[in-house]
C-alpha cells in the first residue's frame, strides 16, 4: 500500500524499474501496474532509452502491453538514434511478445 502512495513521486528510473522487476516475478498487482503505467505515460519524454527498453520489457512479460507500450513506441521513435543495439533488439523483443505491431517504431530501428 505504501507503493501505491509514492508512485506519484517515481523517477523514470524507479518507474521502469520496478516495471521490469515486475515483469520477471510476474507480479499480478493490478492496481499497482494501473498507477505505474500512467506514470511513464505521463513522463515517457524524460525516460532515457535503457529505462524505456526496461519498462517495455516488463510490460510485455506481464501480458499487460496496451497499456503504455504505445507512449513507449512514439518515445523511442524519437530517441532511436541513441539507442545501442543491445537495447534496440531488447526494445523490439518486447513489442513482439507483446504481439503489438507499430509501423513507425519497425521502421526506426530496421535501418
Amino acid at each position: 500500500k505504501e507503493a501505491r502512495k509514492k508512485v506519484r513521486r517515481f523517477d523514470p528510473q524507479c518507474c521502469a524499474n520496478v516495471l521490469y522487476s515486475f515483469g520477471r516475478m510476474a507480479v499480478k498487482d493490478e492496481e499497482l501496474l494501473d498507477l505505474l503505467v500512467e506514470r511513464l505515460r505521463h513522463s515517457v519524454d524524460r525516460f532515457k532509452t535503457l529505462e524505456l527498453c526496461n519498462a517495455a520489457w516488463g510490460i510485455s512479460k506481464m501480458k499487460k502491453a496496451e497499456r503504455g507500450m504505445q507512449a513507449i513506441a512514439s518515445s523511442v521513435v524519437a530517441k532511436v538514434k541513441e539507442m545501442n543495439p543491445q537495447d534496440l533488439s531488447r526494445t523490439a523483443w518486447a513489442f513482439a511478445n507483446a504481439r503489438i505491431k507499430h509501423e513507425k517504431l519497425i521502421d526506426e530501428i530496421s535501418w
